[in-house]
């Protein structure tokens, strides 16, 4: 003989933390960690991250994730002077 017996619904509370996630972005682009491109513009140079540029504009997307996707690699650096 299976005895079994059903209770009410149980409420559980779960503590979600506020988004901080703007703040957390960007840290990373002023921190410059895991950037995976670099701009040399004249004699400077400047780290980036190919997500952020590819979300943000639909040249660097074509260019970097796209047809032309081919001519760049993950140690590339694209000059301008």
């Amino acid at each position: 003989m299976v005895v079994s017996s059903t209770q009410g619904p149980r409420l559980y509370s779960i503590p979600v933390p506020e988004s901080n996630i703007g703040e957390q972005f960007g840290a990373i682009l002023d921190e410059g960690e895991n950037t995976d491109i670099i701009f040399n513009i004249g004699r400077e140079s400047f780290p980036a991250h190919k997500l952020v540029l590819a979300t943000r504009s639909p040249v660097f997307k074509a260019q970097l994730f796209g047809p032309l996707a081919e001519f760049t690699t993950n140690e590339d650096s694209l000059c301008w002077s």
